[in-house]
């Protein structure tokens, strides 16, 4: 095989274009300007995948949804609360995060006052959850196990629960 050449005569290295030059999407990361407003809508992208990652590290670590199982049929939800005396436990103090996986939608949101944390979790109909919560204290809506790292572990059907932790 020659320099330069497709394993696929028929793909085009680039993917976009007619493989000429290299092509891409353009992106500008200035689409909006304080005082100028919006730049010109040719190259505007509100798709970008950075927008795409932050969502992502909010629902994986705010609201602690990872899928365990392909097509979301297996959850596990263990949101990363910052510690309450920390700079970051005193201005999070609560979360509510959706995302609508192909088992249907799930919610996880949870609440801290003091040393109570409340959690309200949506199941989706499609979908087996294992919720981590803690630290280990006394429980109100629901049985729990005690999980690793000092943390409860409760298994939840579908539906809507409300559980505390003190």
């Amino acid at each position: 095989m020659g320099r330069g050449k497709s394993v696929l005569p028929h793909c085009r290295p680039t993917g976009l274009g007619s493989g000429r030059a290299a092509k891409r999407p353009l992106a500008r990361w200035d689409g909006w300007h304080p005082q100028r407003g919006f730049q010109t809508p040719d190259m505007n992208s509100f798709a970008h995948y950075a927008y795409g990652a932050v969502y992502q590290w909010i629902v994986e670590n705010i609201g602690g949804i990872h899928s365990t199982a392909p097509g979301f049929a297996k959850l596990l939800i263990r949101p990363e609360l910052p510690p309450a005396d920390s700079a970051a436990g005193r201005k999070l103090t609560w979360a509510n995060v959706d995302y609508r996986s192909p088992a249907g939608p799930i919610k996880s949101g949870w609440k801290r006052e003091g040393a109570k944390v409340s959690y309200d979790i949506v199941v989706p109909v499609a979908a087996e959850v294992s919720l981590a919560a803690g630290p280990l204290g006394r429980i109100t809506g629901a049985t729990a196990v005690p999980g690793p790292n000092g943390r409860h572990q409760f298994t939840l059907a579908p539906g809507h629960h409300r559980i505390v932790v003190e």
